[in-house]
């Protein structure tokens, strides 16, 4: 959750995203621009087994990701040699692929 109550998109040109995150069985929900949230979702898939979903539609009321900013300069995916291809699941388990 944002310590910043209101905190705004540092993209306010892209449209937020819904990112539901699973770790250790507990789920969170944040919002973050296209750009950060798209950054987050393929280096969790490189950090973790566990489940990132974008879900369409609302986002009213969520929190910011936190350290959303981190992910806006495209460089937080973590790997080695050549970047793997994220593995991010859509609301209905459908695969995107978070490089377009």
């Amino acid at each position: 959750m944002s310590l910043v109550p209101g905190r705004l998109t540092p993209r306010p040109d892209e449209p937020d995203i819904h990112l539901a995150l699973r770790l250790h069985g507990f789920r969170f929900d944040y919002i973050a621009c296209r750009t950060a949230a798209l950054a987050f979702a393929a280096e969790w898939r490189v950090r973790t087994r566990e489940q990132v979903t974008i879900i369409p539609g609302q986002v009213d009321g969520l929190p910011r990701l936190p350290c959303e900013e981190l992910y806006l300069d495209g460089t937080a995916v973590i790997g080695s040699g050549d970047t793997p291809k994220p593995l991010i699941h859509g609301a209905k388990g459908v695969p995107i692929d978070a490089r377009r």
